[in-house]
């Protein structure tokens, strides 16, 4: 089994303080002026502080990097997009943004209440504005990009009462095939598929049923004669 060779760490010397410190003081890491002197993070913090200087918090790099675009950022927070979702659109990771967005002071949304609570005004009302145009709730979900959960806890605060599901007059249904409509006609009629149409006329579901009944009675009784 091939072991992997670690670079040993060594003490950072006196003489080399000054120049360490003064990494760190244009904007290096502690871990990259760490690896620079082969020492550890810890020495070149003693170096730092002898030199009179002090180590810099956590996220408190200088060095300039990639451009990040805060305003964009803060718009599209203040919109209702996720961390994830902002990250994906300007190229960034996750970790980035939610460091960028706090450290400027934009008050972060509670992760921990429902999504309902977190949407924006703007989705509220068009979730409510589909519902009112007679749309479904699978219908509002695909169109809006949001779960049924969602809808429903919206449509409840509003106090909007959501459609009923009508029940298929499987009567009607019959009887019409009876005078000759084809099932897409029944389908029509009744708000549904061809497929379930045929299924009602043809009593699939009763005849199913039945068979499954006959199945488990026929495995009851050949398990009473193998048993007596």
């Amino acid at each position: 089994m091939r072991r992997s060779i670690r670079r040993r760490r060594t003490p950072l010397p006196t003489v080399a303080f000054p120049r360490a410190a003064a990494l760190y003081a244009s904007g290096h890491s502690l871990a990259k002026v760490a690896e620079e002197y082969a020492t550890t993070t810890v020495w070149v913090k003693r170096a730092v502080e002898a030199q009179g200087g002090s180590v810099r918090p956590p996220g408190g790099r200088t060095v300039p990097g990639r451009p990040f675009d805060l305003q964009r950022a803060r718009e599209l927070y203040a919109g209702g997009k996720t961390i994830r979702q902002i990250a994906d659109l300007l190229g960034d990771s996750r970790c980035r943004v939610h460091v960028r967005l706090r450290a400027a002071g934009v008050p972060m949304r509670d992760m921990t209440a429902p999504r309902a609570a977190r949407l924006t005004p703007a989705k509220r009302e068009a979730i409510i504005a589909a519902c009112k145009a007679g749309k479904t709730t699978k219908q509002i979900c695909l169109d809006l990009r949001t779960s049924a959960t969602t809808v429903t806890r919206v449509l409840d605060e509003s106090g909007i009462t959501r459609r009923v599901r009508h029940r298929l007059d499987h009567q009607r249904m019959k009887a019409l095939r009876a005078k000759g409509w084809t099932y897409r006609q029944i389908g029509d009629d009744q708000g549904t598929s061809p497929q379930y149409a045929w299924r009602v006329v043809n009593d699939a579901y009763r005849r199913k049923r039945e068979r499954e009944a006959a199945m488990r009675e026929n495995a009851g009784c050949h398990d009473d004669a193998t048993t007596s």
